[in-house]
This record gives structure tokens, C-alpha cells and sequence, in this order.
């Protein structure tokens, strides 16, 4: 005598079908946790330039000039501009400012050249050392870039800002694409 029980059990078809739509949904949520992200970074990147704008203008102020006044042009000043606002030690001539430094940064944002991506976090004793070349890092891991443009006596066109200075974040892309494509810069919309 057999007995009639029901089978419980899926079947290779279903199994396929709840696996596909699994699938589906972490694709569609992790594009969408990514594209958050990105929006998150590039607002903190937006920030932090707006910061540094407002301390180099203090800066300016108390010196009379923008760190890397004296660089040719083009030149990319990021780690005189370090040192002017953040740091402890003179740099152009004038140095820190009689109000240094401006702002305080993490620890983990102090990068130096160096590492397998170019740069790398500070070490203790790197970052007390006037010899070394520092750089703040953007929400990417990449040092922002800072160039002079006020005591330039040409104005060219690469100059996005001609009569202060520019400064921007590499982007998304951790590239270098001059200010431009995904590049944060006050310039970009």
C-alpha cells in the first residue's frame, strides 16, 4: 500500500528563478549604494575646497600672497599650501601666518609621496618633518591639487580661476584630468 504524501521539495526551475531574481536585486541596490556613495564623496570633496578657499583667504590676508606665489605657472603647489595653512613650518618666505595653522585635519587625510597608488599616509615622524612634502587627501585617497594663479604675470587659458588660484580633487576616477570631466572643482557643476 503506497501512501499519498505531497512532495515539499523545489524544483531546479524554481530554484533558478529565485536565484536570478536574487541576483537582480543585489546588482540594482549595490548600483544604488554606489552612486550614493559617490554623491557622499564628492559633496565632502565640495567641502573641503570650500574650506581650503576660505582659509587661503585668510592666509592671503595675514601674508599678502596665496602659497606658491613665487612656482612657475602651472605649477601644481598643493604641498606649500599643506604647509602654509595646516602646518607648523615657512614656506615662501612668509610661512605659516601669524594665525597658523588655519584648520586641523585628521590624521589619515595627511598623505606624503610614496606607496604602490603614488601616495600614502603620513607617518608620525613625516609629519613633523619640514623635508618632506605633504598633501591632504580627498575622499578618494588622492592629494588634492592647488596651483597660484595671482602673482602670475600671464594669464593662460589652463588658469580656470585667473586672478586667485585653483583647486580641485582628482573625482571618482582618482585621475588627474586637470579640473575637468569628473574632476570636483568649484568650476564644475
Amino acid at each position: 500500500m503506497r501512501s499519498s504524501r505531497k512532495r515539499s521539495a523545489f524544483t531546479l526551475i524554481e530554484l533558478l528563478v529565485v536565484i536570478t531574481i536574487i541576483v537582480f536585486l543585489i546588482a540594482v541596490l549595490s548600483r544604488v549604494f554606489l552612486n550614493a556613495r559617490t554623491r557622499a564623496n564628492e559633496t565632502a570633496a565640495k567641502s573641503d575646497i570650500q574650506n581650503f578657499t576660505t582659509v587661503l583667504e585668510v592666509y592671503h590676508a595675514d601674508q599678502g600672497f596665496y602659497p606658491g606665489f613665487d612656482d612657475p605657472p602651472g605649477t601644481d603647489s598643493a604641498a606649500k599650501m599643506y604647509e602654509a595653512l595646516f602646518g607648523k613650518h615657512r614656506v615662501d618666505g612668509g610661512g605659516g601666518g601669524i594665525n597658523s595653522p588655519y584648520h586641523e585635519f585628521q590624521d589619515e587625510r595627511i598623505a606624503v609621496e610614496g606607496g604602490p597608488t603614488g601616495f600614502r599616509m603620513a607617518s608620525r615622524e613625516e609629519k613633523d618633518d619640514p623635508e618632506v612634502k605633504k598633501y591632504i587627501f580627498d575622499p578618494w585617497d588622492r592629494p588634492y591639487h592647488y596651483v597660484e594663479n595671482d602673482e602670475k604675470p600671464e594669464k593662460t587659458d589652463d588658469m580656470h580661476r585667473p586672478h586667485k588660484f585653483d583647486i580641485w580633487s582628482d573625482g571618482p576616477n582618482r585621475v588627474n584630468d586637470n579640473g575637468e570631466k569628473d574632476d570636483v572643482a568649484p568650476w564644475n557643476k
